[in-house]
């Protein structure tokens, strides 16, 4: 059996030392920092359970404002791949659009092994998605327009994020977790 805090603990590590850290997600900090966040380990390692997890949390995300919980993130304790991880975030997308719900949430995945389609395995831009274990990400759409709304450029974020990036040049996720990666964060924001 999978140790939740430990899985957990990790993961809000992971947020706030690269994410918040590198302000790769603008809109995190506030959601962080403010405890509105939602997390749940999942120890299943078929589709259909997973399916029916993240159908219950939607439930859940729907049955509160988003004063008490912003977004959510489900952290799989088993070794599924990134491809499954792409095919289990598309089926869900299927389920939300059936349901009428496809335009008050929006998912992003995030995977140890994440690559955006056309990158090199080894881009440092892989790591804007690269987490410390499998998980789906489940934000409110308007939450998510509202913050796009008031940022400067939002097609700059990419850009930005890709630049730095590059100036810290991770090899592997583990080191975000190593001594004195702040100090690299503070250098590749220079």
């Amino acid at each position: 059996m999978a140790d939740s805090n430990e899985y957990l603990d990790i993961t809000k590590q992971w947020i706030e030392r690269l994410v918040i850290g590198l302000n790769l997600c603008p809109f995190a900090k506030h959601s962080f920092d403010n405890g509105l966040i939602h997390y749940e380990l999942s120890e299943s390692d078929g589709f259909k359970p997973m399916m029916e997890e993240l159908v219950v949390l939607i439930e859940k995300l729907n049955s509160v404002e988003n004063d008490e919980i912003s977004n959510a993130f489900i952290v799989y304790s088993s070794d599924v791949s990134f491809e499954f991880m792409l095919d289990l975030e598309y089926s869900f997308l299927g389920l939300l659009e059936e349901a009428g719900l496809d335009t008050k949430y929006q998912t992003v995945i995030f995977h140890p092994q994440f690559r955006y389609e056309g990158e090199e395995i080894n881009s440092h831009g892989n790591f804007t998605n690269r987490s410390p274990h499998p998980m789906i990400h489940i934000l409110r759409a308007e939450e998510v327009s509202e913050a796009i709304a008031m940022a400067i450029n939002v097609d700059l974020i990419p850009v930005n994020n890709a630049a730095k990036l590059d100036r810290l040049a991770l090899r592997k996720i583990s080191e975000v977790f190593e001594e004195g990666f702040e100090e690299r964060v503070a250098l590749a924001l220079k």
